[in-house]
């Protein structure tokens, strides 16, 4: 009906009134003639029907507009416009019993929806008090439309925790941020010290999986849980062992530098690298270490182990308390600045041996032995044994610079064709010779003022046991041993600075400077204080000392 119709009057003889009709459940308009005009509008209708208490019913279709065309007609009739429609609903329970799920309509004049009976009819099916939903239930009763929603609920059983894992060490690599130095120079290479932890240290603690928690359906059937994942230690955990008392406790099995993963660790007895440079800083470390590439610029190392070097080392310091291996080559400045050789020079020093492919304006130094394969061009050797040059085919070429070795100095060729000057020394030099003989005639004084004191002391005790000596002679005597006590240690002092000096002793063969192939001009060669000068070119020659001077053998 258009909206002007619904509030037009319509006048007629008519009357209208509304009625129940209990036992059929409907509402309907009785028509009859009136006396008088009455004023009518589906409005009117509506309104009517609302005050009459009859909104909340379901609406005959059509019904209001038969009403008024009827009124209108002044016709006499009785007209259903409304039933009356008690609330419905249908439970569903799912499949795996969790879930009941209500469908509900609510009522229409009829009998509405009640918690109450809808819980008691849910108790009726079997459904476990516990997991029926009361607030739901109650929020039904002021539904007004179809409405689907849960009113019980079984408890899921929940999954216990999987195994989970605690490191038992912290990030024990100190890093360090960027310093200045005395001169203002700001070293931007600033590492990481990399700590080494000792067998049996425990590294992480294995959780073993949760049980979890039973659950319940909507009948209170019990629903057992699942454990937890159960994940045990990683398989690949080099330097490490299972606690023999607790088989949760990851332990080091060995000395070394600990590496956390998320299920386990590793101890590496050994630092690897692939480069060394400004992504890694500079390295301290308490054992050994293993690079694979380079060693870039600037870069310190100091391990107590050995160094392990598959590339080139560029303008670096390496400090190894066992042996340094560099399958490449040592390379210092060529613009080397002696105000900055401490940032500009190669620097290897050792305390076991040395060996490199080559060695360029480097500073190498070893308590045992240097071996350098190809050539040494310009550097700085010392070893305390050996320098050896040429092996395993190399050209072995020890050009410029010096070389100092505590036993003998064997390379193929010693110089170049430019003649550049070359110093070689095996043990002691002439200054180094002359201060061990005056720290050995000083030794020999010492030792005679003792013999003397003591012959003296010895007579002063036996007076003083026989209760014969005066108070002077009591006094010289500890004089006397007071003084035998501060020679005993000058004589350390002496014996310990002569052991410093380099003084080449008879091994297997005497010391000796060697060039199998040639020794050229201007090589400078010292073997415990005597020196000689190559004038000339040699083929494969040998220098050694016999009767004070330096003798050439073929």
């Amino acid at each position: 009906m258009p909206n002007s119709q619904r509030t037009e009057l319509i006048s007629a003889n008519s009357s209208i009134k509304l009625a129940t009709e209990d036992n059929l459940g409907v509402a309907s308009a009785l028509l009859s003639k009136s006396s008088s005009p009455v004023e009518l509008s589906y409005e009117l209708l509506q309104n009517l029907v609302e005050a009459e208490g009859y909104g909340s019913w379901k609406p005959v279709p059509g019904a209001l507009e038969d009403i008024i065309r009827a009124f209108e007609a002044e016709e006499e009739t009785s007209i259903v416009f409304a039933t009356r429609v008690d609330a419905t609903w249908e439970f569903t329970v799912s499949p795996d019993h969790m879930v009941v799920e209500i469908d509900a309509q609510p009522a229409m004049g009829g009998i509405a929806l009640n918690a109450k009976l809808l819980e008691t009819e849910l108790l009726a099916l079997n459904i476990e008090p516990k997991r029926i939903n009361r607030r739901a239930l109650k929020k039904l009763e002021s539904i007004s439309e179809r409405t689907i929603t849960i009113v019980a609920a079984g408890k899921p059983p929940k999954t216990g925790e999987a195994t989970s894992f605690e490191p038992l060490i912290s990030d024990i690599d100190e890093t360090y941020e960027p310093k200045e130095d005395d001169t203002g120079r700001i070293d931007f290479l600033s590492g990481r010290t990399y700590t080494t932890i000792a067998a049996g240290t425990p590294l992480m603690k294995r959780t073993p999986p949760g049980k979890g928690k039973i659950g319940m359906d909507i009948y209170g059937q019990l629903i057992p849980s699942e454990i937890g994942e159960d994940i045990p230690f990683a398989s690949d955990m080099p330097g490490t062992e299972v606690s023999a008392a607790d088989p949760n406790i990851l332990i080091a099995s060995v000395s070394g530098h600990p590496i956390l993963f998320e299920d386990g660790a590793r101890v590496d007895q050994t630092l690897k690298f692939k480069e060394v440079g400004l992504n890694t800083g500079h390295i301290t470390f308490d054992g050994s270490l293993e690079i694979s590439g380079d060693v870039r610029t600037d870069i310190r190392i100091n391990v107590t182990g050995d160094v392990f070097v598959k590339g080139v080392v560029e303008r670096a310091t390496i400090k190894a308390g066992h042996n340094i291996h560099i399958a490449g080559g040592a390379l210092g400045d060529i613009n080397l600045n002696t105000q900055e050789e401490n940032y500009s020079e190669c620097r290897l020093i050792a305390y076991g041996s040395i060996s490199v492919r080559y060695a360029n304006l480097a500073k190498i130094q070893a308590q045992k032995d240097i071996s350098i394969r190809e050539y040494a061009f310009n550097s700085q050797l010392r070893a305390g044994s050996h320098i050896l040059l040429g092996q395993s085919g190399g050209k072995g070429n020890l050009v410029g610079g010096s070389a100092i070795a505590g036993h003998a100095i064997n390379a193929k060729i010693l110089g170049s064709k430019a003649y550049l000057h070359t110093r070689l020394r095996v043990g002691a030099s002439r200054e180094e010779l002359q201060h061990v003989l005056n720290l050995k005639q000083l030794h020999a004084k010492r030792v005679e003022k003792a013999k003397k004191l003591k012959g003296i002391l010895l007579e002063l005790k036996e007076k003083i046991e026989r209760d014969t000596a005066d108070d002077e002679e009591h006094y010289r005597a500890r004089k006397i041993h007071g003084t035998l006590i501060q020679i005993k240690e000058d004589l350390d002092d002496i014996e310990e600075r002569i052991s410093t000096i380099d003084f080449a002793t008879f091994k297997d063969d005497a010391p000796n400077i060697a060039a199998t192939l040639k020794c050229y001009p201007n090589c400078y060669i010292t073997i415990n204080g005597a020196v000689y000068k190559s004038e000339r070119e040699h083929r494969a020659i040998s220098f050694v000392k016999e009767q004070g001077r330096i003798t050439a053998k073929k």
